[in-house]
């Protein structure tokens, strides 16, 4: 794996877990 793959992959990683945690806050907004 170069250095570029590995850092396309952190970002990646990065953007679905703030997208993961962007719809649960939405939820647990909804449900007060």
């Amino acid at each position: 794996m170069t250095l570029l793959e590995t850092l396309a992959l952190l970002t990646l990683l990065a953007t679905v877990s703030f997208g993961i945690f962007d719809i649960a806050w939405k939820i647990f907004n909804n449900k007060k």
